[in-house]
């Protein structure tokens, strides 16, 4: 059968950010990146065909063993699809410094997907941060009605859920 999976990614809409304390004690204020929006496909199947439609561009690296041409580097441009031919237990992995929420992954076969942030802050207020990571179920799985609970600390209906 020529089943097509799709995924959504999700991933947060906050980068955070790495000040040190010493370098705007010297008068340093500049502000790096230091955690990555992040996503990874899995495949369960040899001569499975992924296509990604990325939110952003981005470049990936060390990717040989899965484009059809043996090239290391490949660009991905935002909006335009890119596909890619995996083999049973290959993993594709993609980092950005910009939110991918919204990133389509389309294959032949059954594949997992995984999204999350390096360094994610619930809520936003706390000073630290932790590795998020979910399973995506595929599209053809979500429902058309949800009930979830209130975030930790918001007392109001201001909490947005995407």
């Amino acid at each position: 059968p020529n089943q097509l999976y799709e995924f959504f990614v999700v991933t947060s809409s906050k980068i955070v950010t790495v000040v040190d304390p010493e370098d705007v004690e010297d008068g340093i204020e500049e502000e790096e990146p230091a955690y990555k929006a992040m996503f990874m496909v899995v495949t369960t199947e040899d001569n499975t065909a992924i296509t990604l439609t990325l939110t952003v561009s981005l470049n990936l690296t060390g990717v040989e063993d899965i484009t059809t041409d043996g090239s290391s580097k490949v660009t991905l441009v935002a909006g335009k699809p890119k596909s890619f031919n995996m083999n049973k237990m290959q993993t594709l992995y993609v980092r950005s410094e910009e939110d991918l929420t919204g990133s389509l992954v389309q294959s032949s076969k059954p594949v997992s997907v995984f999204s999350g942030h390096e360094c994610g802050n619930v809520p936003a207020a706390i000073g630290t941060c932790d590795l998020m990571v979910e399973q995506v179920p595929p599209v053809a799985t979500w429902g058309k009605s949800f009930l979830i609970a209130p975030l930790t600390g918001s007392r109001n209906s201001n909490s947005v859920i995407r």
